[in-house]
């Protein structure tokens, strides 16, 4: 799968590079701007095409596409608010400052846990899930303005 990992107190996203296509990998984009926020997602590459133009449209309830259970996807917006959703696309608050998703989910959590910074913790993810792998891709908040919107950021 993969790992993302959002930090609501650096206005940080860290996301690993690998896609996986049964036993092939292939470097794989995994993160966006809608020129506002930082979006990330995981699962089927079909599905997180399709998460990326429903954004980029508004996020319309009514259009909400249809995507496989192993979708999951990250948002972090100016206000240094992480959100999460599924499958069905629904959008929950995060409370926490940090949040992880994907396969390394808990390698990432358990390196932060024990001290280290965000991207150590997502080299630590990319050593320990076969999943995951480098290079990891750092993006922030305070670069929103500079990135492409609507594209997958490299």
């Amino acid at each position: 799968m993969t790992t993302i990992l959002a930090v609501r107190s650096l206005g940080m996203l860290l996301c690993d590079t690998q896609g996986t296509y049964g036993t092939w990998r292939h470097q794989a984009r995994k993160a966006f701007s809608n020129g506002v926020g930082l979006y990330a997602a995981v699962g089927d590459a079909q599905d997180c095409q399709l998460f990326l133009t429903w954004v980029m449209e508004g996020m319309a309830r009514e259009d909400k596409p249809v995507l496989h259970e192993s979708f999951a996807a990250v948002e972090l917006i100016p206000s240094c608010s992480i959100g999460h959703c599924a499958e069905k696309l629904a959008w929950e608050n995060v409370l926490e400052d940090v949040w992880a998703i994907g396969s390394g989910r808990d390698f990432a959590l358990g390196a932060l846990c024990a001290g280290a910074l965000p991207r150590e913790a997502m080299d630590i993810a990319a050593r320990c899930d076969v999943y995951t792998g480098e290079p990891i891709q750092c993006f922030t908040l305070d670069k929103v303005a500079d990135y492409p919107k609507g594209v997958w950021l490299f």
